[in-house]
């Protein structure tokens, strides 16, 4: 029999306020999202830690496909956009 001593560490790998695991870590493309999920999936569960599993993360959601500024509802990405796009620093494309 194994005894843990020490700490016990908290395992995530995505929360509100960073992508979803499947689209940063994984392939969210249809023929590999659910092998890319189940991987996750496995990970999270199998580590020695409280695994911390985000709404949307049990059904291997991907993020949404967002394709211009208008998608978005959000001040800082809105703040962000601000910033960098229309300062100049980078281009909009």
């Amino acid at each position: 029999m194994t005894v843990l001593l020490g700490k016990w560490n908290a395992f995530f790998l995505d929360n509100h306020d960073n992508s979803r695991a499947v689209s940063h870590f994984g392939d969210n493309r249809p023929q590999w999202r659910e092998h890319s999920a189940k991987a996750l999936a496995t990970l999270i569960l199998s580590q020695h830690a409280t695994p911390f599993i985000y709404q949307g993360s049990e059904l291997g959601m991907t993020n949404y496909p967002f394709k211009k500024m208008d998608d978005f509802d959000d001040i800082e990405v809105k703040g962000f956009w601000h910033d960098y796009v229309k300062t100049g620093k980078v281009n909009a494309e």
